[in-house]
């Protein structure tokens, strides 16, 4: 239990709560992380709806999933669940969430795997700055937004992006 001491010339205590002074360093780190969110956001989801459904392969699987919970759990490619993807299915139930809400079509499909991408630029900044700093975390995301490997899997249906998402 903390007691106040309590002398002639001052009185001292420690506030219980200090508020966080906006300074100069914090305001430049929201904005780097702004920058890069919103550089892979553009990069992301610029005319989106041009690709279509994506990957056909995974598309016709998605669209497989919502016919029955046993194909989308299993992840089948085809509508009587005999053929399944060659890959875990945990991506494709994402997709086939967006497209049982939003219907199914190629935005339904693309929007969920550019949507991961760009939080994973985020999640990178958070992840580089706590051990390197703000500079170092504001590189390695801006790296991520603009590497193009990176924004054109990020515009497919492929799995990818929710593996990069997942590891960090």
């Amino acid at each position: 239990m903390d007691t106040m001491i309590m002398t002639g010339e001052t009185t001292t205590a420690a506030p219980a709560v200090r508020a966080r002074r906006i300074t100069r360093a914090r305001v430049l780190e929201g904005a780097g992380l702004g920058v890069a969110l919103l550089t892979a956001a553009l990069l992301n989801f610029w005319n989106l709806a041009a690709n279509g459904y994506g990957n056909t392969y995974y598309a016709v699987a998605v669209q497989s999933m919502l016919q029955s919970f046993s194909n989308f759990w299993y992840g089948a490619y085809d509508a009587g669940g005999f053929i399944t993807v060659d890959k875990p299915p945990v991506a494709l139930w994402i997709q086939a969430i967006s497209a049982q809400v939003f219907g199914f079509n190629g935005l339904a499909l693309l929007v969920p795997e550019a949507l991961a991408g760009t939080v994973a630029v985020g999640l990178l900044y958070l992840l580089v700055r706590r051990a390197f700093g703000p500079l170092a975390g504001f590189a390695a995301a801006m790296t991520l937004a603009v590497t193009p490997i990176a924004v054109a899997v990020n515009r497919t249906n492929n799995m990818d992006t929710w593996l990069m998402f997942v590891l960090m």
